[in-house]
């Protein structure tokens, strides 16, 4: 692979909104800064796919077409995983990033939860990066596949880049969220790997507001990190002033 140098997970919240923009904002792939705002993913049938695809990938295009209109093996996943996360070359191009995405979406949340696992293996910053990414883009269909997986053992880059994703992704309905949301939350925020505990203080927009500054504002009593607790300051502050 090869995957752009010095480019490396931000714990700032600035730096990882532009992470985002930057994974996706070419080829239909941008994901807003503020996904809740945005229209939940559009899914098509298979031979949407293929009207996406050029004319002359011949057998390529036959594969991605196919592999979005059924689930794919295991052999397949693991082909459109070793995609994702490029910065240049060939999987680099809008071309190839947009045939990519519609792998994705036509795997539906078999492929979602199969990502949240795989990314358990992961530990290229880059790769991190671009499952969180491509996991909020994915839409309502990733967040029970994302949470079963954080409710399991899990590595730190697992749980930093899940707790990511689900801090994007955009649910159109979050007044009946699960029950076991805030406890998972709660673990990580108790993490011993600060970028954890931050990436699970931003993730924890998607809980009720006074339950969510009730356990942050605890979670400040206690914490020593310079940047998790600038995390707890801005999110606590958003709630305030919303």
């Amino acid at each position: 692979m090869q995957f752009s140098p010095g480019l490396t997970r931000s714990r700032t919240d600035a730096k990882m909104t532009m992470m985002l923009r930057r994974t996706s904002s070419s080829g239909g792939m941008l994901v807003p800064i503020n996904p809740v705002q945005d229209k939940p993913l559009e899914t098509k049938p298979a031979n949407g796919y293929r009207n996406a695809m050029p004319e002359n990938t011949g057998a390529h295009a036959m594969s991605v077409a196919e592999g979005a209109s059924a689930v794919a093996s295991q052999e397949l996943l693991e082909r459109y995983y070793q995609k994702i996360g490029w910065w240049k070359g060939s999987a680099a191009t809008d071309q190839a990033r947009a045939i990519n995405r519609a792998f994705w979406v036509g795997q539906g949340e078999v492929g979602t939860r199969w990502l949240a696992g795989r990314v358990g293996n992961e530990t290229h910053s880059d790769v991190l990066d671009g499952v969180a990414s491509l996991l909020a883009e994915l839409g309502p269909i990733s967040f029970t596949p994302v949470l079963e997986a954080l409710g399991e053992k899990v590595t730190p880059e697992q749980a930093e880049c899940l707790l990511t994703a689900l801090r994007w992704i955009s649910l159109p309905d979050r007044q009946n969220l699960p029950s076991g949301l805030v406890a998972i939350l709660l673990r990580f925020l108790e993490h011993e790997q600060p970028d954890v505990r931050e990436a699970a203080v931003r993730a924890s927009c998607i809980c009720p507001p006074r339950e969510a500054t009730q356990h942050l504002n605890q979670r400040r009593e206690v914490e020593t990190d310079p940047e998790v607790l600038a995390a707890i300051e801005q999110e606590t502050d958003a709630r305030a002033t919303a």
